[in-house]
C-alpha cells in the first residue's frame, strides 16, 4: 500500500474552497455507516467479486460477509468501525486520521501484512496542490489536466489515495508523449452518436468499470472534477483490523509504480524507469479530470473511470 492521503486531501481542499464546517460535511457519510444502507444488486455483484479475498482477511470478512457468505439484495450493510474512524475525522480532521488510535491501526495493520509503513511517514504525509496542464482550442480554454503524471491541485484525490514512502522531495517522470493519441481521437464519430452495445473490453474507446468519476457544477460557478481510486477493486482487500479496526480498506496503489520494466502492471500497462519506485515519488497516472471554460466561466467538466480507458462522462451547466 502506499502512504493514504484522501483525508489530507479533502481537508486541504476544505480549508481552502470550502463553505460548510466539517462535521456537516461528514455527517450523511457517518449516518450511513452507522446505520447502514440496503443492498441493491449492483452492490451485491461488487462484493461478491472480491468474496474470496475478504474470507482471507478476518477484519474484511467481518464487514463485507454475512457470516462468512456474501450478502444478498435487500440486506444491509453496517459499518461501524468505519463509523468510529468517520466521527474521529469530524471532530479533529486530518489529525483524527493518521494520528491516534486510527493511524496506529493503519501501521499496525501494514506491519501485520509484512508491510513497512511507519507512524512517522504518516505524520510527515502533506497534500501538494500542482499548478495544472492548461491550453486552449477554438471553442474552449482553462483544461486541467495531469501535469507529467502527477495530480493536478485537488481536482485528484485518487492521486492523494496512496503514497509512498515520504524521505526525499518529490521527483516528477517526464512529460507525457501527447494527450489525445490519434487512434483514439479517429474511433470517435463527430456525426452520429455511438452504439453503446459496441464499447465493450478491447475496443477503443473504452471505459473500466472500477474508478470513481464525478463532476460537479454548483450555482456559484464553481467546479469540480474528481477522480477517486483505490487501485483495484477494494484496493489491497484488507480492512484494518488490528489493534482495535477502524474499517479502513487499505489501497494498493503502489501497483501505479513501475514494478519491473517491461512488466505489465495488474492492468497491463507497461510503464518506464523514470516511473521506478523511489523514497518520496509519487506515482505515474494517465487518469485526467478536466474541466473547460469560456469566458471565464466553467462549461463541460469531464473525467472518466478506469486509468487506461478512453471514454469521458460529463457534467454541463443546465
Amino acid at each position: 500500500m502506499g502512504v493514504p492521503g484522501t483525508v489530507s486531501g479533502l481537508e486541504l481542499a476544505l480549508a481552502r474552497y470550502g463553505t460548510m464546517q466539517r462535521p456537516a460535511l461528514i455527517a450523511p457519510a457517518l449516518h450511513r455507516a452507522l446505520r447502514g444502507f440496503v443492498l441493491e444488486q449492483g452492490d451485491v455483484d461488487m462484493l461478491h467479486s472480491a468474496a474470496d479475498a475478504f474470507r482471507r482477511d478476518p477484519a474484511s470478512a467481518a464487514i463485507c460477509l454475512n457470516q462468512g457468505q456474501p450478502f444478498a439484495v435487500g440486506q444491509r450493510l453496517v459499518q461501524m468501525d468505519l463509523a468510529a474512524t468517520l466521527q474521529s475525522i469530524a471532530e479533529r480532521g486530518a489529525a483524527g486520521f493518521y494520528q491516534g488510535a486510527v493511524g496506529a491501526a493503519i501501521v499496525a495493520s501494514s506491519r501485520a501484512g509484512k508491510g513497512i509503513l511507519s507512524q512517522a511517514e504518516l505524520d510527515q504525509y502533506q497534500t501538494r496542490e500542482l499548478k495544472p496542464v492548461a491550453c486552449n482550442d477554438r471553442s474552449y480554454g482553462g483544461g486541467a489536466l495531469p501535469e507529467r503524471g502527477d495530480a493536478p491541485c485537488l481536482c485528484r484525490p485518487q492521486q492523494l489515495t496512496g503514497r509512498p514512502r515520504l524521505r526525499q522531495p518529490p521527483t516528477r517522470p517526464p512529460a507525457r508523449q501527447g494527450l489525445c493519441p490519434a487512434k483514439i481521437r479517429a474511433a470517435i464519430g463527430l456525426g452520429v452518436a455511438g452504439v453503446s452495445q459496441a464499447l465493450k473490453p478491447g475496443v477503443a474507446p473504452r471505459g473500466g468499470s472500477n474508478t470513481l468519476h464525478y463532476a460537479i457544477l454548483d450555482k456559484a460557478g464553481n467546479a469540480v472534477a474528481v477522480i477517486y481510486t483505490l487501485n483495484d477493486w477494494f484496493g489491497a482487500k484488507v480492512t484494518v483490523g488490528v489493534v482495535g479496526g477502524n474499517g479502513v480498506l487499505l489501497n494498493n496503489e503502489m501497483d501505479d509504480f513501475t514494478g519491473k520494466i517491461g512488466v505489465p502492471n495488474l492492468y497491463g500497462l507497461l510503464r518506464g524507469a523514470a516511473n521506478a519506485i523511489q523514497p518520496g515519488k509519487r506515482p505515474l497516472s494517465s487518469i485526467s479530470p478536466t474541466i473547460a471554460t469560456q469566458d471565464g466561466k466553467p462549461l463541460p467538466v469531464v473525467g472518466t473511470p478506469g486509468a487506461a480507458a478512453s471514454s469521458l462522462r460529463c457534467c454541463t451547466p443546465s
